[in-house]
């Protein structure tokens, strides 16, 4: 995007950084894995910007199950990021374990720009 370019009304830009990553992608999934979780016993705290770096960056899945093994953010290497994985589309998931996010299915899908911006947040080195 070149500085100056007007975007569309509505139209949010999300940047390849982590807090805008985290204001526009991340703080809507606090509901799911906040401080009080719906999914008790996953350990994946989102509710605060320094809790969900804390929890997402060279962080081991959930233990147990399909997810076993994976690191939720490799940092440099977005491909082999878990949190990347899941926004991707159901189908063009390589790695992902379960459900792509959002979840519930019904939820709309996470925009490609903001699923981008997180690739490039990851390659770039997943900096706080």
């Amino acid at each position: 995007m070149n500085l100056g370019a007007v975007q569309p009304t509505g139209t949010a830009t999300i940047l390849p950084t982590f807090d805008s990553i985290y204001s526009n992608l991340l703080t809507t999934s606090a509901t799911c894995h906040g401080a009080t979780m719906s999914f008790p016993g996953q350990s994946l705290n989102l509710s605060t910007a320094d809790a969900a770096y804390a929890a997402l960056v060279r962080q081991p899945a959930y233990a147990t199950g399909e997810c076993k093994g994976s690191t939720l953010v490799v940092p440099s290497d977005c491909e082999n990021s878990l949190l990347y994985q899941k926004l991707l589309p159901e189908g063009m998931q390589r790695n992902a374990c379960g459900a792509p996010m959002p979840y519930p299915t019904g939820q709309p899908p996470t925009p490609a720009a903001t699923i981008q911006a997180v690739c490039d947040w990851i390659t770039a080195g997943a900096m706080r």
